[in-house]
């Protein structure tokens, strides 16, 4: 095989592979090896999917919501499309129980979700509590405010848009963001 064939075929799969691959659920670029010839595995190349300004960090992997000085598990489930729809899930380390949150925020993150939005999302001591808060926009399409299903409202108690998810009392509590102005 020349070089220019093998140089073609793993551009066209680099390609192919960064548009449909890249994992939204762990937050690692997943990869590919090309071989240059059926079978032989000594004379191939490993091929990130997703291209480097694509990529995101570990931010999600670096809070303690609990408060129990281990990180906790703050990960998305992506519904695909261009504008929709991310779902939380947050898996604390003091009990090791994996919570589902039904809310969905919009898209508009490249590689998932990351600190680059943070008027829609972000991870930070809010209350400065010691304990790190989650801060929500959901129920939007678009960038646009859709309402709250009834459903929602009554089981987490709240009324908007905007939302925190936080460690309180022993368990993870939903309450409407109620930013402060002085």
């Amino acid at each position: 095989m020349n070089k220019t064939h093998s140089y073609l075929q793993t551009l066209l799969l680099l390609l192919l592979f960064s548009f449909s691959m890249s994992c939204h659920r762990c937050g690692y670029a997943q990869q590919i090896v090309v071989h240059d010839s059926i079978g032989a595995s000594n004379n191939s190349t490993t091929i990130d999917t997703v291209p480097w300004f694509l990529k995101r960090s570990d931010w999600l992997r670096k809070f303690d919501i609990d408060g129990d000085g281990k990180t906790d598990v703050v990960h998305f489930d992506y519904s695909g499309g261009a504008h929709c729809c991310y779902q939380i899930s947050i898996t604390l380390s003091s009990n090791s129980t994996e919570t589902k949150y039904p809310f969905e925020m919009d898209g508009g993150y490249i590689a998932g979700v990351d600190s680059t939005q943070p008027e829609q999302f972000n991870i930070s001591d809010i209350d400065k509590d010691g304990r790190a808060e989650i801060f929500m926009k959901i129920q939007t399409y678009n960038w646009e405010l859709y309402p709250l299903p009834r459903k929602w409202k009554r089981l987490y108690g709240i009324k908007s848009n905007y939302i925190i998810i936080e460690f309180e009392n022993g368990k993870l509590i939903t309450r409407d963001f109620e930013q402060k102005t002085n």
